[in-house]
């Protein structure tokens, strides 16, 4: 039975950040047979997200992915109808979005150049990363974590591991702009701030260091640290 809380477009569309993994399975049959998989395990986008990020390198199997969408699902579940919550917060579902991205999961959207389709998927790919770093940061150390929680421990570890440049910048716009600011970004959209474009910039000559960060944002005429 096919989840009714995520949509099989948005499911693939999140799905498809383990594309990088030894052993994802080639577009089509096989890959759709693991997304209904992962679409009918999770309870929401949230779940969903909590799902792929919890899996570093390899293919999971799909037993392995429902597996852990059962582990996560208590941290998920709600007794509130949440496509309401959502428009009560976020305002009504827009549906040209929508729209666009069945049509590009579909094919049916127009022809993109090979190099620009890279690039898009290249900032989809960092503004995820941003925001799990920023969910993991926010849920040990900021105003989410008053309780231990193993799942956020983890994560927030396995970033620190695998992408210390990154979360050392984003402490410092944490630093220069504070969790209410960063908790209401939307990484996905509109320009970076100053440390985490610079922690993203791939061609940079050997790893990012704080003087690297500050020397930016001094760039940008402010000073890390300020108002502490």
């Amino acid at each position: 039975m096919k989840g009714e809380n995520v949509d099989f477009s948005v499911a693939k569309a999140l799905f498809q950040a383990l594309s990088g993994f030894r052993g994802y399975p080639k577009a089509g049959p096989g890959e759709d047979h693991f997304v209904e998989a992962f679409q009918s395990s999770v309870v929401s986008v949230a779940h969903a997200r909590a799902v792929v990020a919890s899996f570093d390198g390899l293919m999971p199997t799909i037993r392995e992915i429902r597996d852990q969408a059962f582990n996560l699902r208590p941290q998920f579940e709600t007794t509130v109808d949440q496509r309401k919550q959502w428009e009560a917060e976020y305002g009504p579902p827009d549906a040209m979005w929508s729209s666009n991205l069945v049509q590009e999961l579909t094919g049916k959207a127009a022809k993109m150049d090979p190099a620009e389709r890279k690039r898009q998927h290249g900032e989809e790919r960092r503004a995820m990363l941003w925001q799990a770093i920023r969910d993991s940061l926010y849920y040990t150390e900021g105003p989410g974590g008053s309780r231990p929680d193993g799942f956020w421990m983890q994560a927030a570890e396995k970033h620190q591991r695998n992408h210390p440049a990154e979360v050392a910048a984003f402490r410092v716009e944490l630093r220069e702009s504070g969790w209410e600011k960063l908790m209401a970004y939307d990484w996905a959209k509109g320009t970076f701030p100053p440390a985490a474009k610079l922690a993203t910039v791939s061609a940079a000559p050997g790893p990012i260091t704080q003087s690297d960060v500050d020397r930016e944002l001094r760039a940008q005429g402010r000073e890390s640290g300020d108002g502490e």
